[in-house]
């Protein structure tokens, strides 16, 4: 088996989106499409773009939607999972899922991004806090001024719920 390689996601002001079990990256908020979506374990967003993945077989789901084709997706790196990606809609108006991703809200953790891009130019406070320490909110803007565990994608997509629980949408 050869060397799996891990993207490290830099030079966006956007917060950061990672593995809650592993810390490895996944996409950044500005990829959120959508985050009206459910699923089993609760609430759910749909982002255009994720990395860091290993997908599973495709299966056929009968989600609250309609039929689906999709793939569970998993972290690459400590391979617990995430959530699911769209592969084939049956209905024409579900169709903008394909090849999207829902990753569950109790999977990942979002870290407002720190750093020369979003610094102060007159911070000369030296602090070095990881990206790590700080994941527990995802901010309306880019610096985040909250230190709860909500979470706050700022997005006013779609209104879709999609899966085959009910769930309630925290936001």
């Amino acid at each position: 088996m050869g060397v799996v390689l891990r993207q490290y996601l830099t030079g966006t002001r956007s917060d950061l989106v990672l593995c809650k079990h592993c810390g490895v990256h996944l996409t950044v908020k500005h990829h959120l499409h959508s985050r009206n979506f459910v699923a089993s374990s609760g609430q759910a967003f749909l982002f255009d773009a994720v990395v860091n993945l290993r997908t599973a077989e495709p299966v056929k789901q009968r989600l609250r939607t309609g039929i689906h084709i999709i793939s569970a997706i998993f972290c690459l790196a400590c391979d617990a999972e995430l959530g699911w990606k769209y592969i084939e809609a049956d209905d024409e108006d579900q169709r903008y899922k394909v090849g999207r991703y829902i990753l569950e809200q109790a999977r990942i953790v979002v870290v407002p991004r720190k750093g020369p891009l979003s610094r102060d130019l007159d911070d000369s406070s030296g602090s070095s806090d990881s990206d790590h320490d700080n994941a527990v909110h995802i901010g309306g803007h880019d610096d985040a001024s909250d230190d709860d565990d909500s979470v706050d994608l700022d997005d006013d997509s779609d209104d879709d719920d999609d899966d085959d629980e009910p769930g309630t949408n925290f936001l």
